[in-house]
């Protein structure tokens, strides 16, 4: 076992999108908060497809309401043909309109959580292969999470998965919803300079924001991204990685040490 003195940097990753691939979960509640409110969209292989290829559009969970909005309106529609400016557009016509949808998404996540958490922790896979590369990784550098899920969620998926990190190394969205501002948390946490940082991100937002405050950026990109946004960060030279071999582990800690 490796000698925690002899870690040096700190890996941070993200939850939704690296470690946990949430989409169906969403995508369950979605379709039950949407009929709530009197919507006729069902689901179909089409419609999950559709839904699955919005979710690299998507940054918070009442966004779901517009995406149910348009495949309801357009069942032909083609995410893959939408851009992020016209996403937010709608995101934002829709603002006080979701907000009903969220308290029901919440709601129906909340019931399953109490009523069948077998079933909750079912619906949400995690992503091939993390549970060992994380492993790997923390034999090497400090790691921490940075997510917008809220911890308790976190700390249930995590024992599902078979990842043991400390709770206390988990910055969620009961801090602060601002990747930022999560960021610098786990700067003070453990005393590390922000630029001896790394973000395993999927989303090319996020990796904007920390590259605002020094922290290195790193894209999984078998997660919620989108072959705009990738292309972004292969412009950027926004290293890749996908857990799948060894040299992956050593080439994210060389770049925190960095």
């Amino acid at each position: 076992m490796s000698n925690p003195n002899t870690k040096q940097g700190v890996v941070v990753f993200d939850f939704d999108g690296v470690i946990g691939d949430s989409v169906y979960e969403c995508y369950v509640q979605s379709l039950k908060a949407a009929k709530d409110l009197g919507m006729k969209l069902q689901h179909s292989t089409v419609v999950e497809k559709q839904f699955r290829e919005a979710r690299p559009l998507i940054t918070k969970a009442d966004h779901f309401f517009t995406v149910v909005r348009l495949m309801e309106q357009n069942p032909k529609i083609n995410f893959n043909h939408i851009t992020q400016n016209q996403m937010n557009a709608a995101f934002k016509a829709d603002a006080e309109k979701s907000k009903a949808f969220l308290e029901k998404f919440y709601a129906h996540r909340k019931e399953m959580q109490t009523i069948s958490p077998r079933e909750w922790t079912a619906l949400n896979k995690s992503f091939p292969k993390v549970a060992r590369f994380i492993r790997d990784v923390k034999r090497r550098s400090h790691v921490y999470i940075a997510t917008t899920k809220d911890r308790k969620s976190v700390l249930e998926l995590l024992a599902r998965y078979g990842i043991a990190i400390p709770e206390k190394n988990i910055v969620a969205v009961d801090f602060s919803k601002d990747k930022r501002e999560q960021l610098k948390e786990i700067s003070r946490l453990s005393s590390t300079p922000l630029n001896k940082m790394v973000l395993v991100e999927d989303a090319v937002e996020q990796i904007k924001a920390a590259r605002e405050i020094g922290v290195k950026g790193v894209l999984y990109p078998r997660g919620y991204s989108s072959a705009t946004q990738k292309k972004w960060a292969r412009k950027e030279r926004v290293p890749f990685i996908e857990f799948k071999k060894k040299r992956e582990v050593r080439k994210l800690t060389r770049v925190a040490r960095r």
